[in-house]
């Protein structure tokens, strides 16, 4: 369960990160999502929220990290009953700490840094096919055009954050020649 719980909350975690001034259409199904998600109850609050463990690309902790994770954590406990523990490793850990058996519930996976196909072909990565459809099918519709990226010879081992569909459109002027 515990795991389950996890992979779908490494997905919602993963893909909520910004929006744009003109939304597409998957960006609107995610608000609409989002909105339908904010009227469920909230978690038990007797309960001690499950924490997670996030590894995460980055040679240096931010300098702030502890502050804003606490404060963080303090909020998705309190929303969804889900903490994180975030340990920042370089592709040299990443590869060690996989090799080595190290437990965690999320990682950082890309073409550059803790390679995504070889990983998913060693079973590293859990296989979420079917699972994120049937367990988070508002988080499933809201990735749909882009589930390849995180696919893998017809399986789902990841989620792809959909940040970078963002870009900022603009022109750079020399003040010089006007």
């Amino acid at each position: 369960m515990k795991k389950k719980l996890s992979m779908i909350l490494a997905a919602l975690l993963l893909t909520g990160c910004g929006s744009q001034p003109a939304q597409t259409q998957a960006q609107s199904q995610t608000q609409d999502q989002t909105n339908t998600a904010q009227n469920e109850p909230a978690p038990d609050a007797s309960k001690e929220p499950l924490q997670l463990i996030w590894w995460t690309y980055g040679s240096d902790v931010p300098k702030d990290m502890a502050r804003v994770l606490e404060q963080a954590n303090a909020y998705s406990a309190e929303k969804i009953g889900v903490t994180v523990d975030m340990h920042f490793k370089d592709e040299t850990q990443f590869n060690l700490d996989l090799t080595a058996g190290e437990y965690y519930d999320m990682i950082f996976t890309c073409s550059w840094c803790n390679s995504f196909d070889t990983n998913a072909r060693r079973g590293y990565y859990y296989d979420l096919t079917g699972l994120v459809e049937d367990s988070a099918p508002a988080l499933y519709s809201a990735v749909d055009p882009w589930w390849d990226i995180g696919t893998l010879d017809g399986n789902i081992y990841g989620v792809p954050m959909l940040k970078d569909l963002g870009a900022e459109v603009f022109f750079r002027l020399n003040s010089d020649y006007f």
